[in-house]
């Protein structure tokens, strides 16, 4: 998932993926090049199990964990901002 923002007419990006066990966030110039491993630059955020992201419409999307402990959380989240776009 990314999120990105018009910095001093620079296009930056959070994005926010799983790699490894581990949930990550990544905050960057978007075309930056971060080396031959970009997965491995972002910061932990926390150990997982899994994690997975799936569009339910052009509005919603339903955003699931399993903690590194087995228990499995969903949360819903509503796209409401100008200009979003979501890829399936």
């Amino acid at each position: 998932m990314v999120f990105t923002q018009e910095i001093y007419d620079s296009l930056y990006g959070t994005y926010i993926y799983y790699h490894d066990g581990e949930l990550k966030e990544l905050f960057m110039r978007v075309g930056s090049n971060i080396g031959s491993n970009p997965l491995e630059a972002g910061t932990t955020i926390m150990e997982l199990q899994d994690f997975h992201i799936e569009c339910l419409n052009d509005k919603l999307l339903s955003i699931t964990l399993v903690t590194k402990e087995g228990e499995t959380k969903t949360v819903y989240a509503s796209l409401r901002s100008v200009g979003r776009e979501v890829a399936e």
